[in-house]
């Protein structure tokens, strides 16, 4: 069965149900047995379909915050330091998953002074950090 049809039979309403609980891409791979790259291929084939996935890691964006917030709030007072730096580092991979998830709700803003006065705001995280660069190089060139 193709990667399309193993899709298909999955179906968009699963997949955005899957991605709002939080599914990893690579445990929805494994669920309709295809690879993470025919996922996104599937997806991309179709405006509709690419909307939808849009909002749904939205969705799950939200989530990772909520539970890493859940998380941290969840600490006791005296827990132990090992316990709490568990904590701590599973609330920042899920802050992460957030950002990479929803960049545009999630990322750190960055406002950078050019040449002339421009002001130049972009989102970190994502390697823009160099994009910005070479404008900057041009700018005051």
């Amino acid at each position: 069965m193709t990667p399309e049809k193993k899709m298909d039979n999955l179906g968009i309403d699963r997949l955005i149900e899957l991605v709002e609980e939080n599914t990893s891409l690579a445990e929805i791979a494994n669920i309709c047995g295809c690879g993470v790259s025919s996922i996104r291929k599937w997806v991309n084939a179709d405006e509709s379909r690419k909307a939808r996935w849009d909002n749904a890691q939205e969705i799950s964006a939200q989530a990772c915050d909520d539970q890493a917030l859940q998380i941290l709030m969840g600490i006791s007072d005296n827990a132990e330091h090992g316990e709490i730096q568990k904590a701590v580092q599973v609330a920042n991979h899920l802050r992460w998953r957030a950002k990479a998830k929803a960049p545009g709700l999630y990322g750190e803003k960055k406002e950078v002074l050019g040449a002339g006065g421009i002001t130049v705001v972009i989102q970190t995280g994502l390697g823009k950090e160099k994009v910005v660069e070479g404008v900057m190089e041009q700018l005051s060139g």
